[in-house]
């Protein structure tokens, strides 16, 4: 699903609405969005009435200290739809706050920033009350939730080695590289976010093991000068710092035994 204008992303709000589990927001109003603190940094909550700061209500606030990166998605729906995540970076010299004033897309309200754009094509811009210009940007995009099918069905495979995108194939392996694509593919999108926030117009390469509990290992971030198109220095590292938290935090299935994956972003 795409949406450029203000009008799209609103008829995007009523798709998610309708799609949601009844669990997903109680009813004390809590989980109206989600956040993501380990993909988050620099960011404090606050005025939240639930237990667990992980689930927002409306008239809860994120203050974002100068460099700070917030991450937040929509409640879980039922199997098989879309959820929404954004992402927001304060690029002033100063703390930010963003209010929590509704409860559906795009949820936050930046406090005492002026000239912020309309959400058009996917992305919140804000000036500073001073004249600074793009002090706060902020991307949103539909994530597919490719992943839950991936879980189970590499938990059932036996003695494979799985090498990233190029898997050499052997009787126990069959159908384990769709599987490995499948889980690379759900990560992109997460990655295309950091894409999206830090305007990068070039590719990291990570490198990193994946134990059998699904956990990542020896993680290594290179970028090769034979894929960087553009961009360099702090935009740059900021980029590469976003994706590898995408990396570390995703939500892997449990190979059956320690694997090596490999994929540029």
């Amino acid at each position: 699903m795409s949406f450029k204008t203000m009008n799209s992303l609103k008829s995007a709000v009523t798709y998610v609405a309708l799609c949601l589990s009844p669990a997903a927001v109680d009813a004390s109003g809590c989980g109206v969005v989600h956040y993501l603190e380990n993909k988050s940094n620099g960011v404090e909550v606050t005025a939240n009435p639930c237990k667990t700061n992980d689930r927002i209500a409306v008239g809860g606030a994120f203050t974002l200290i100068p460099g700070a990166r917030l991450w937040i998605k929509s409640p879980p729906g039922t199997s098989g739809k879309n959820n929404f995540q954004a992402i927001c970076q304060n690029r002033s010299a100063g703390p930010i706050t963003l209010s929590v004033d509704r409860p559906d897309m795009p949820w936050i309200h930046p406090k005492q920033l002026s000239h912020c754009s309309d959400w058009s094509d996917n992305k919140l811009s804000c000036d500073g009350m001073k004249g600074e210009q793009n002090v706060l940007s902020c991307v949103i995009a539909a994530i597919e939730p490719t992943l839950s099918l991936a879980r189970g069905e590499i938990e059932r495979t036996t003695s494979v080695t799985m090498r990233g995108l190029s898997i050499r194939k052997t009787p126990d392996s069959t159908g384990t590289e769709f599987e490995i694509n499948k889980v690379l593919d759900a990560i992109r999108p997460e990655a295309e976010l950091c894409r999206g926030l830090y305007q990068a117009g070039y590719l990291v390469k990570i490198d990193w093991m994946l134990d059998t509990n699904g956990h990542v290992t020896d993680l290594k971030a290179t970028r090769d000068a034979q894929y960087r198109l553009e961009g360099k220095g702090d935009a740059e590292q900021q980029f590469s710092n976003c994706v590898i938290d995408v990396v570390n935090n995703f939500p892997y299935p449990k190979p059956p035994q320690t694997v090596f994956l490999s994929a540029r972003f």
